[in-house]
């Protein structure tokens, strides 16, 4: 059986595809993400268009430590001009990026 998932691609430039994701106790990626390294060959599929922001002056955007990526991404394509605050809810012991 193939186990198929959708991720957020951070960053594609330079013939590098980055994706960032969060290690679980348990779940359907982690045998295979436990396994990966660096350089490793995978098979990608897409890209689907990520939805696009919406027109608003002020925007709110909240995440679980799951969403971490996804954030990541969305301020790193932040508009200029576009106000906004960012929450980030991780438990607590973990380390979360800044």
């Amino acid at each position: 059986m193939v186990v198929a998932r959708e991720y957020t691609v951070r960053r594609l430039a330079a013939g590098e595809l980055w994706v960032d994701l969060v290690m679980h106790p348990e779940g359907a990626a982690m045998d295979w993400l436990a396994s990966v390294a660096p350089g490793d060959e995978v098979v990608v599929v897409g890209p689907r268009v990520s939805r696009a922001l919406p027109q608003v002056n002020d925007l709110v955007v909240i995440g679980d430590v799951t969403a971490l990526p996804a954030v990541a991404r969305l301020l790193e394509t932040w508009p200029a001009g576009l106000r906004g605050r960012c929450c980030s809810v991780c438990p607590s012991g973990r380390r979360c990026r800044s």
